[in-house]
């Protein structure tokens, strides 16, 4: 399988995501959404992509080293994604993980 340079991605989260629940079925929740409701999240929680020339389709994956942490309420937990994208498709897994366990939250 043949690879060629990638690309890196940088990733936000909302401060109060709840507010925008369901927005890419209702697009008009989105409406209010505004640049100082979106944190950018530190580069180690960048999304690396490398180019997959046997399937014409970028794969992404979350920096590896558990260093995206993320606190969910006491919980210390990290980042862990997975994208591919081609020419017609998205596809993302998200996943929060106990630090420790390494356990889905």
């Amino acid at each position: 399988m043949e690879r060629t340079s990638g690309i890196e991605m940088q990733n936000y989260k909302i401060k109060q995501p709840e507010r925008f629940w369901l927005g890419a079925h209702q697009p008009s929740l989105l409406n209010n959404l505004e640049r100082v409701d979106i944190i950018q999240l530190p580069s180690i929680c960048d999304t690396m992509f490398e180019y997959n020339v046997d399937e014409k389709t970028y794969l992404g994956k979350t920096r590896p080293g558990k260093k995206c942490v993320i606190m969910r309420g006491e919980i210390q937990t990290y980042l862990d994604s997975r994208l591919t994208i081609s020419h017609n498709s998205y596809s993302s897994w998200d996943i929060g993980r106990e630090v420790k366990s390494n356990e889905q939250i």
